[in-house]
C-alpha cells in the first residue's frame, strides 16, 4: 500500500488549523466611583466617567473585573477590550484625556464586588481602598475614541487591543498572581476642562433586540487541535522526507 497520500494529506489538513479560538467575556463585576461616593452604583445600566475641575474629589472611576480562570496556564495571543458608548451629559472637550488601567495585585484589591463597591473600598486611586500597581494600557485624547469633541450617539464602540502589546502582557502576566485568575480595568477622564460626563453601557444593560451592549474582553489562545494538527502535519512530512 502507497501511504505517501495519506501522509501528504494529513500535513495539507495540518496547514488551514493555525488559528486560535476566540471568546467573548463579559465582566463579573462592573461599577463606578468616586473619591467620597456612599452609593453602590454596581445595578446600574451605566458607568460615568467625569473629571472634577474644582478639585478631583469627585472624580469618577469605571471599574471592570473578569474572570480569566478558564486561561490559567495558557498563553493569550490576541486580546480586545470593547467599551460601549451611552452618550455623555454635553460636549466632551477635544483636549479631554481618557486612561486605561490595569490593575495588578493579589486578592487585597481585586477581591472588589459590584455590590458593595463605594469611595471608600476602591481597589485603587488617590488615597483610598486597596492599592494595586497601575499599568498604563491606554492614554489618549477622549476625542480621538469616538469623537468626542461633540455628544456621540448611543453604542459607539470604542476598542482598545488590535498591536496593544501592554494589554497582552498585562492578562498574561497578571492572571497568573491573582486570586481566582481575576483582572481589573480601570478608566477615568484624567484631565478636562468641563465637569461633563462620559458614559458607557454596563453588563446590566439591555439594548433593544440585541442583548446587553456592556463591556467585553474578547481573548484568543492557540486551539489544542491546531497544535495537535501541526504537530501531526510535522511528523508526515517528516516521514515523508524519509521515504
Amino acid at each position: 500500500m502507497n501511504k505517501r497520500p495519506l501522509i501528504t494529506t494529513l500535513a495539507l489538513l495540518a496547514l488551514p488549523s493555525l488559528s486560535n479560538a476566540a471568546t467573548v467575556l463579559t465582566p463579573t463585576d462592573d461599577s463606578y466611583s468616586h473619591n467620597v461616593d456612599t452609593v453602590i452604583h454596581g445595578a446600574e445600566t451605566i458607568i460615568t466617567n467625569k473629571y472634577d475641575i474644582g478639585g478631583g474629589v469627585h472624580v469618577r472611576i469605571g471599574y471592570l473585573k473578569f474572570d480569566l480562570s478558564a486561561y490559567a496556564g495558557q498563553t493569550i495571543t490576541s486580546a480586545q477590550l470593547t467599551l460601549t458608548a451611552a452618550g455623555t451629559s454635553g460636549a466632551i472637550p477635544d483636549n479631554t484625556a481618557f486612561t486605561l488601567y490595569g490593575l495588578k495585585g493579589t486578592a487585597a484589591g481585586n477581591d472588589w464586588s459590584e455590590d458593595t463597591l463605594t469611595g471608600a473600598d476602591r481597589p485603587a486611586g488617590n488615597g483610598h481602598g486597596n492599592h494595586l500597581d497601575e499599568n498604563d494600557l491606554y492614554s489618549g485624547s477622549a476625542s480621538g475614541l469616538l469623537s468626542f469633541n461633540a455628544s456621540p450617539a448611543d453604542g459607539g464602540v470604542f476598542n482598545i487591543g488590535a498591536g496593544n502589546a501592554d494589554l497582552l502582557s498585562f492578562l498574561n502576566a497578571t492572571k497568573e498572581l491573582t486570586t481566582g485568575n481575576v483582572v481589573t480595568f480601570m478608566f477615568n477622564l484624567s484631565s478636562a476642562d468641563n465637569d461633563n460626563t462620559m458614559n458607557w453601557y454596563t453588563k446590566e444593560d439591555v439594548g433593544i433586540g440585541s442583548g446587553s451592549r456592556g463591556s467585553t474582553l474578547s481573548l484568543a489562545v492557540p486551539e489544542p487541535s491546531s497544535v495537535a494538527l501541526l504537530g501531526l502535519g510535522g511528523i508526515a512530512l517528516i516521514m515523508r522526507r524519509r521515504k
